[in-house]
């Protein structure tokens, strides 16, 4: 069984069937029997919101956006399969028909957590190169595309150093111990980062605006630093917008994720 209206990508039965049932603990209605987009929050005929995630990432979402809007949720590959270029492209062909059975005249408010956000990502472009107007692309936590060897070792080494908290020794130390860690990772070819398995999927430039939400202390503060940003606004052609907010690692809170969402929809 395959899953899809597009001849170039095939979601296949278990990918299907795997989400099919992840979704089935999610509290709302299906698009359809047979969907894999669950509407959380039943809203009026505002603009929906379409995240890539799960309901638990946006909980507080419809206290600020759902009174006059649906907000839709849709599952990433996480725990299931790697974001692999087919799996990312196959899953946001699947999602954007989906998306225009639920809303077909636009204009799309879209949205996603981590690698989920890689499907949202792909589906703006999908929907951009279909001519329509994609009025709100927002990301949060998700991870530097740049695959250069400088951007991957600075990338690990604040990985190592905030899951370590060895605040005993000097950074130097730290940062030592991390270096020969990724050394010893590269050469054994058994690192699989996002951003260093070439078989993962590929950023290629959107031709809209994205806004990116990131917790401040993430990674030691590494996604407010400049370099990291730069390679998002060479992918953004119409323009990218960095939100550092508080949080606990890699979970943004919730209620400042939701007013920023508001305050973007206006």
């Amino acid at each position: 069984m395959t899953v899809s209206n597009d001849l170039d990508y095939k979601l296949s039965s278990s990918l299907y069937r795997s989400l099919l049932i992840l979704t089935d603990f999610w509290s709302g209605t299906r698009i359809s029997p047979e969907s894999l987009i669950v509407k959380v929050h039943d809203g009026g005929d505002g603009v929906p919101f379409f995240w890539a995630g799960t309901p638990i990432d946006i909980v507080n979402l419809p206290n600020y956006i759902g009174q006059d809007r649906s907000i839709y949720c849709f599952s990433g590959t996480y725990g299931m399969s790697l974001p692999t270029e087919e799996n990312i492209k196959m899953l946001a062909v699947y999602y954007k028909n989906e998306i225009l059975k639920a809303w077909p005249s636009g204009p799309y408010l879209l949205g996603g957590h981590c690698t989920a956000a890689l499907i949202s990502y792909e589906i703006a472009k999908l929907l951009t190169n279909e001519n329509r107007e994609v009025k709100l692309l927002v990301i949060t936590e998700l991870d530097v595309p740049d695959k250069r060897l400088i951007t991957r070792l600075f990338r690990r080494i604040y990985s190592l150093l905030e899951n370590q908290y060895i605040w005993s020794r000097s950074f130097k130390e730290n940062f030592i111990d991390a270096s020969k860690s990724l050394v010893k990772k590269l050469i054994s070819k058994k690192d699989n980062d996002i951003s260093i398995n070439r078989e993962l999927y590929c950023f290629s430039g959107y031709s809209g605006h994205i806004h990116l939400i990131y917790v401040r202390w993430g990674l030691l503060g590494y996604f407010s630093f400049k370099f990291f940003q730069r390679y998002w606004r060479n992918l953004a052609l119409g323009g990218a917008d960095f939100h550092i907010i508080p949080g606990r690692v890699h979970t943004p809170d919730g209620v400042i994720v939701a007013k920023i969402i508001k305050k973007l929809i206006g």
